[in-house]
């Protein structure tokens, strides 16, 4: 009994001490991250310059300088990545597009002071799970020259890719046509390319779907010594990760080619198919399907931190009512951040908002902002569609049928001081007959 209790008050000592290491070895920072507003990539941006002041903070570490980085803004996702080498864990305490063009984001981060881990990728999928994974479905299109049948050699890594990732795979085929998905994916950029892809990909029940095209060509095989023989393919492709209620691209990376890739696998099927993982897998360092994996897991995380991107599309809405609702709508706490993506009187004007509001509250508060002129006709998830309608004539002219509404502000001053006047008058001559 003795010496259970000695055992028992050993392992609570030891458990104590474990416990101050710990908390010696972390250190919780408050740090505030910025970029220029009018990025198309401001919350990224800002986000990874948070996380980088944090680590520099709490670990004595500048993961940008350490990581060769050039460009911190098409870099971010390598510095987010990083980063979760070292913080622990983290908390956004505010985010917004302030007045004066800058986004801001501000957390507090509990970061250890040691050496990261050597597996980045691995922190930061742990950091998503306890946030969520996203739901991903993937449709890639694969052309393989000297490959007989429709073989799905790219899609079947991508999908093993996404569970290793701890996503969600949605096991799900689109009902398009390909050549249309393949027309709304070669042109991913404006306002006409959204909406092709919006509408290739109505009905798919996913946050995000992986999008792409993958060319192989075989170029032949060659005897080695008589020993074996290998297979010798070139590769080529580019990957794209959308979400597809707006049509809005969340990740693209396009893996340099590579010539004269070879395998030693039996036969040019097989061969394809391990020489399409290879390419796929890139190497140290380089541009691969990792990356797309590692951009969709930090645009994830920015979103479930920062609150959803809501894109608002508003048909014949003009100049002076979309000031007016911009005004409107900066006011509200619960929207932090507005950027009009583009604007046309006659057509569609197109806005992105930052909020955490559903889309019922959404579009009542961008009905009142607007005075009842926006009104919401379609939607779905992330993205809708609002009219908007100019105030009726009947309306005006009730405004305007008050007897004083045809006069100046000048003119009903000076009609009140005449008032005033002969209030006083009458007043004066009241008191005097009074007093005789």
């Amino acid at each position: 009994m003795h010496i259970s209790k000695h055992i028992f008050t050993s392992v609570l000592a030891w458990l104590s001490l474990s416990a101050l290491a710990i908390a010696a070895d972390t250190r919780l920072v408050s740090v505030t991250g910025m970029a220029p507003g009018d990025s198309a990539d401001a919350r990224a941006i800002a986000f990874a310059d948070a996380m980088r002041e944090a680590v520099r903070q709490g670990a004595g570490v500048d993961i940008v300088s350490e990581s060769r980085v050039k460009d911190f803004q098409l870099e971010s996702d390598k510095i987010l990545s990083s980063a979760f080498g070292y913080v622990r864990d983290y908390t956004v305490t505010d985010s917004s597009l302030n007045v004066d063009g800058i986004y801001r984001v501000t957390l507090s981060a509990e970061v250890g002071r040691g050496s990261p881990d050597r597996h980045d990728t691995m922190a930061l999928q742990n950091i998503v799970r306890t946030r969520g994974s996203p739901r991903v479905a993937v449709d890639i299109i694969e052309l393989y020259e000297g490959v007989p049948g429709n073989p799905e050699y790219a899609a079947n890594w991508l999908e093993e890719q996404a569970r290793q990732s701890q996503m969600n795979l949605v096991q799900t085929a689109l009902a398009q046509r390909q050549n249309d998905r393949l027309a709304a994916i070669d042109a991913q950029a404006g306002r006409d390319s959204e909406r092709q892809l919006r509408e290739a990909l109505l009905g798919l029940d996913a946050d995000i779907v992986i999008l792409g095209k993958i060319t192989s060509r075989y170029l032949g095989k060659d005897d080695v010594d008589g020993l074996y023989t290998t297979h010798r393919y070139s590769v080529s492709g580019e990957l794209s990760a959308v979400q597809p209620d707006t049509g809005l691209m969340v990740a693209r990376v396009v893996i340099p080619p590579r010539e004269n890739i070879s395998s030693r696998m039996s036969d040019p099927e097989s061969a394809a198919r391990d020489i399409v993982g290879k390419y796929l897998a890139g190497g140290s360092g380089n541009i691969s399907g990792q990356t797309l994996f590692d951009r969709i897991l930090t645009q994830w995380l920015i979103e479930s931190d920062l609150g959803h991107i809501q894109r608002i599309e508003i048909t014949g809405i003009n100049d002076a009512a979309l000031s007016n609702l911009q005004h409107e709508l900066e006011s509200e706490d619960a929207i932090t951040g507005i950027w009009v993506r583009q604007f046309d009187a006659d057509g569609l004007t197109i806005l992105d908002l930052e909020t955490r509001l559903d889309s019922t509250n959404l579009a009542s508060r961008i009905n009142r902002a607007s005075g009842g002129t926006c009104t919401r006709y379609a939607g779905t998830g992330n993205f809708h569609q609002f009219n908007f309608t100019e105030p009726e004539q009947e309306e005006l002219d009730e405004e305007n049928s008050s007897p004083l509404s045809g006069l100046s502000g000048m003119s009903l001053g000076g009609i009140g001081l005449g008032l005033a006047v002969v209030a006083g008058v009458v007043f004066f001559l009241t008191r005097k007959k009074s007093s005789t």
